[in-house]
């Protein structure tokens, strides 16, 4: 249940004042900052950047109650988008010299049962300039095995050197710990693979460790070391001026959004698309037939406004949790067999899509 009540709150654990001030106040904010908060919640980072170092602020949120909150302090419609920071947003690449990054702590189920921190991690690389510097803040759970810390290391080293790290104190609840990345030029996976695979003392000296986080660390810091010998881990200025956003949206079009194109225009309603570009053109190898639309609809791949027609369609896919009860047998120390039940969770997947008729100016929503 603990799962479940996270998932209803949207997984937010927002990152208490203190701890944002105490990281902040590590890094030389000598040339002037642009940043985004990818997860934003309440906007309490970016109000502290703004406010503090006259920082020009962006935040993601995907609450609508939250963005409220954000939209307040970045006092400007386009410098925040309330959408999925992962799948919808669209951003200029290495437009920011500092992210704000506190992912949701989650699995990423069905698709490849990946930690959804990871993905944050690797996502967001592409908005960061090369230099620039972004605050992580993960679970401790990330370091419980071997195989989780080679899993999050790779990722990590892939495109950042590890510089600080330091625990949470201001609230232990979460078990939360701070890594200050710098963006660096990116290596591939299998030379990070075989630092790992070229050391089997690696893994004996971290299970010595038995979860001392910070001699762990240590060990993090000393790997980024290896990894990146001429870039200087003491050094904690930020990189210089990033170039100018060209484009910072959503692709996403919501019902919501729809509903209020039609209030606001009685005659004529204009619905800003994205371009399509040639990287986004989708080749098959064979010829797509009627029965693939199914599958692209839900998928986004098709939004938009439908040649020859009056429609505007909107395809999602929502996640939801389905629990049952699985009987497991178990053998206890003295070989006996027992039968217990089980309740477990499985993360399951529903197609939607909002289809908006122009002419008549009615939402249908199919399921």
């Amino acid at each position: 249940m603990a799962r479940l009540a996270a998932q209803e709150k949207m997984e937010y654990y927002p990152t208490p004042e203190k701890t944002i001030e105490r990281v902040l106040n590590q890094i030389e904010f000598k040339t002037p900052i642009r940043a985004l908060d990818p997860c934003a919640g309440d906007g309490r980072a970016l109000r502290i950047l703004k406010e503090k170092y006259n920082a020009e602020v962006y935040g993601i949120e995907l609450d609508a109650e939250r963005s409220k909150q954000t939209a307040e302090i970045t006092c400007n419609e386009n410098c925040l988008i309330e959408t999925d920071a992962l799948t919808d947003a669209r951003i200029t690449a290495q437009a920011f010299n500092f992210i704000f990054n506190n992912p949701p702590y989650d699995w990423e189920r069905g698709y490849g049962d990946k930690r959804l921190e990871l993905t944050f991690i690797e996502r967001y690389a592409s908005p960061l300039v090369e230099d620039g510097i972004m605050v992580l803040i993960i679970n401790e759970s990330l370091f419980e095995t071997y195989g989780r810390i080679k899993e999050l290391l790779t990722v990590i080293f892939k495109n950042y050197a590890v510089i600080n790290f330091f625990d949470m104190t201001e609230d232990k609840t979460y078990k939360q710990w701070v890594l200050l990345l710098r963006k660096a030029k990116t290596l591939s996976s299998i030379t990070i693979t075989r630092l790992f695979n070229s050391d089997n003392e690696l893994e004996d000296e971290i299970y010595n460790y038995n979860r001392d986080y910070n001699k762990i660390f240590k060990i993090v810091m000393d790997l980024s070391e290896f990894l990146r010998p001429n870039l200087k881990h003491d050094d904690f200025s930020l990189a210089v001026a990033p170039k100018p956003i060209r484009f910072f949206k959503s692709v996403s079009i919501t019902k919501e959004m729809l509903e209020s194109a039609v209030r606001l225009n009685d005659k004529q309603i204009h619905i800003s698309l994205e371009p399509v570009r040639a990287k986004d053109v989708i080749e098959t190898l064979l010829p797509l037939r009627n029965s693939h639309l199914p599958l692209l609809l839900p998928t986004g791949h098709l939004n938009g406004r439908i040649e020859g027609t009056n429609l505007v369609i909107n395809g999602q896919v929502e996640r939801f949790i389905e629990s049952y009860e699985e009987t497991e047998e178990k053998q206890d120390k003295n070989g006996k067999t027992k039968t217990q039940t089980v309740n477990k969770e499985i993360n399951k997947f529903r197609a939607k899509l909002s289809v908006l008729d122009l002419k008549t100016k009615q939402v249908y929503q199919i399921n």
